[in-house]
């Protein structure tokens, strides 16, 4: 799909109780922009989403993963973003899995979102 994105994640600080990742900006316009973090053993998990240039209602879920490649819905961890500028985050106590996705499910006309992930234990 034209426009999509693939988020590259950089590690921006860790600990060894917990660690900061960053991502690229993803394009808001596509269903198939995605990130992936890595999330190990992690005990809690929060995945903020900032928005940029926005127009339109982004909407996006969490899906987990043990080998990075086959991922699941994470039941209620879906949230929305429609401010032209703004952020929302989710929260997960014990997450699933090693690894955490985020993927855009619903499309606004144009902007990106930026997203980054906070673990906290099991570094």
């Amino acid at each position: 799909m034209a426009g999509a994105t693939t988020g590259t994640v950089s590690l921006t600080n860790s600990s060894l109780s917990h660690a900061l990742y960053s991502s690229d900006a993803l394009d808001a316009t596509s269903t198939s922009s995605k990130v992936t973090f890595p999330i190990n053993s992690a005990v809690m998990v929060t995945v903020q989403v900032v928005a940029a240039s926005l127009t339109g209602t982004v909407a996006f879920k969490l899906q987990s993963s043990n080998d990075g490649t086959n991922f699941d819905d994470i039941t209620g961890a879906t949230s929305s973003i429609a401010t032209t500028a703004g952020s929302t985050s989710i929260h997960l106590s014990s997450p699933p899995g090693l690894y955490c996705r985020l993927q855009v499910t619903a499309a606004g006309g144009a902007g990106t979102i930026t997203p980054t992930c906070c673990l906290k234990g099991g570094q």
